[in-house]
Order: structure tokens, then C-alpha cells, then sequence
């Protein structure tokens, strides 16, 4: 179907002049808006996408937001005329196959030669980029491979690839994309298709199950702790925003470090209270440092040990 036939969609005018301020995470032109395309207007400044899908990704769709607001339905001018466009389908949640993920675990331009420097064991970091099917695709907006960080849950289901481009420094650069959306863009996949995020590494809880789970952020700093500190398991949201109770199911009767980034351990406290079917421990060394600083920018520098402390 013909994403023109739905009465809504993202604006998609080219540069930063019509976004606003995303009302969720506060980031300035980030928060792009969906438009009626009868009359050419925005639904409400509440409904939108934020581009910065690592660390928020909020996406109110007209649907979800009209259902929320009911108020905002009858009010809107344009819903005293008749409609004359196809609604949005309803979202279908999709997965992908296993034989994506093993048909891109070539290394990407960058990540990888940057851990194999840091790291300095080529052979464990080879053990660990394949544990965590750690791949890459073709090149995008840089011209360079970029990484591919598949989210592949307990059951070994594929549920996405967040594709993310580096520096030679180990620092990723702003784009982000992910695997599902390329597959929409392709037509691979329908324009309703949307995906459930998980842990990243959670595949492996069933091959490591006596292992102490450390939770991280970033999978970035996932990776570089597996390679540095094998006796745990090591785990990432995909962002401060990917930390969620229901994603914290899967560990169920695991003892559980919690890394937080310098500032959000607050944040991460809050997220997890109540849960009591996991030993919770929050490590608390990093919030003497500089806000945003992960145990990566630490490690690195042999300067935090691995630490308990219980919550």
C-alpha cells in the first residue's frame, strides 16, 4: 500500500525548520511532527517521532495519540469533514530471521579495528563480536560500513539491528538507523511494521546461566567489558531510555550489577524500584565523575574496579 493513501504522516520537509523541541526528552529541533495531509497540518505538537532514537525515540503516532486524547479528536476542525483518506493500519509488530544476522557478520570500517587497538587480544575480541553476532552492512550516509548491534531476545527471535556509524577514535558519529527501518525503506517490510526492543546480549543468558548479569547502557561499553571482564555477563539497554521493567523480566532470579552512567543512577533507581525477583545492585563509583560518563571511559583508563554495591 501507498504510504500517500493514509490521511497521516511524518513531516518529512528537509532540514531542521520544522522541527521543534522534543516534549519528551527536551532536545531542541529534534521532534518531527505528523501532519493531517487534508489540511496540511500538524496534528497537535504532542504527536511525533523524535529523531534521536538512542536515548529517547518517542514515537506518538496519530492513533496512540488520538486514544490518549480523546478530547483532541472532537475538537480538531478537520474532523467535521468527511474523511476522504484511508486511516493508518494498525501497528504489526514484527521479527526478523535469523539468516539476516548471519548473512552481515562481516566487521564494520571502524568499531571493530578500534576495539581489536583498545583491547589488545585480537582472539578474545573475535570470541566476543561473535558471541554477540556483532556485524555490519553497507555502507550509508559516511560511505563507510557502519556496525550492526543486533537485539536478539532469550528465545533466539531476532527482533531488530540498530546500525550505528564510528569514528576511528571509538566514538560514534550522530546518524543512527535501524534494520527494520532499511526493510520499510526497501519495501521489505510494511509501513506499519514496528519492532520490540530487548536486551542487547540477551541471547546469551541461557548459554552463560550461572553468571552475574552487569547492565549496562551502551553496547558499546557491553562489548568492551565482555572483552575486559569475562566472569560477568554483560548487557546493554540500547540507551538510558531502553531500561524498562518489562524488559528486566528476563532476568528473573539472576543477580544483577547495575551500571548506570555518571548522572543516571537516580534515573535507573527509579526505573527498577519494586522489582524483587532479581538481586538489583547498583554500582555507585560513577557518579563521582563528570555527568554522561559510562564505565568504558573509565575502564579504559584503568581507573574503576568492578565493585558492589547492594541497592
Amino acid at each position: 500500500m501507498n504510504i500517500s493513501e493514509f490521511r497521516y504522516r511524518l513531516d518529512k520537509t528537509r532540514g531542521t525548520s520544522t522541527k521543534i523541541t522534543c516534549p519528551y526528552c527536551g532536545r531542541k529541533k529534534s521532534f518531527r511532527l505528523y501532519i493531517d495531509q487534508r489540511t496540511g497540518e500538524p496534528v497537535d505538537e504532542r504527536c511525533g517521532r523524535c529523531d534521536h532514537e538512542h536515548t529517547c525515540g518517542e514515537n506518538v503516532t496519530p492513533h496512540k495519540f488520538f486514544a490518549e486524547n480523546p478530547d483532541c479528536r472532537s475538537r480538531s476542525p478537520s474532523y467535521s469533514q468527511p474523511v476522504t483518506k484511508k486511516e493508518p493500519p494498525e501497528e504489526v509488530e514484527v521479527t526478523l530471521p535469523m539468516s539476516m544476522v548471519d548473512s552481515h557478520l562481516e566487521n564494520d570500517d571502524y568499531f571493530v579495528p578500534w576495539l581489536r587497538t583498545v583491547i589488545g587480544d585480537d582472539e578474545r575480541v573475535g570470541e566476543v563480536i561473535a558471541e554477540y553476532k556483532v556485524g555490519s552492512c553497507r555502507p550509508g550516509v559516511y560511505k563507510t560500513r557502519p556496525v550492526i548491534f543486533w537485539f536478539i531476545d532469550r528465545q533466539g527471535i531476532v527482533h531488530d539491528g540498530k546500525i550505528m556509524w564510528y569514528k576511528a577514535d571509538g566514538h560514534r558519529k550522530e546518524a543512527l538507523s535501524w534494520v527494520s527501518y532499511r526493510l520499510v525503506q526497501s519495501n521489505k517490510l510494511p509501513v506499519n511494521a514496528v519492532t520490540r526492543k530487548c536486551l542487547f546480549g540477551e541471547h546469551l543468558l541461557s548459554q552463560y546461566p550461572e553468571k552475574s548479569v552487569a547492565l549496562v547502557e551502551s553496547e558499546k561499553s557491553a562489548l568492551v567489558c565482555a572483552c575486559l571482564h569475562p566472569d560477568y555477563l554483560w548487557l546493554a539497554t540500547g540507551g538510558c531510555g531502553g531500561l524498562t521493567k518489562e524488559k528486566m523480566a528476563v532476568l528473573r532470579g539472576r543477580r544483577v550489577l547495575i551500571f548506570p552512567d555518571s548522572g543516571k543512577l537516580h534515573d535507573w533507581r527509579m526505573k527498577l524500584h519494586g522489582i524483587t525477583d532479581a538481586e538489583i545492585i547498583f554500582v555507585e563509583e560513577l557518579e563521582k565523575y563528570s555527568p554522561n560518563t559510562d564505565i568504558v571511559d573509565l575502564l579504559l583508563d584503568e581507573a574503576i574496579p568492578i565493585t558492589q554495591e547492594k541497592a
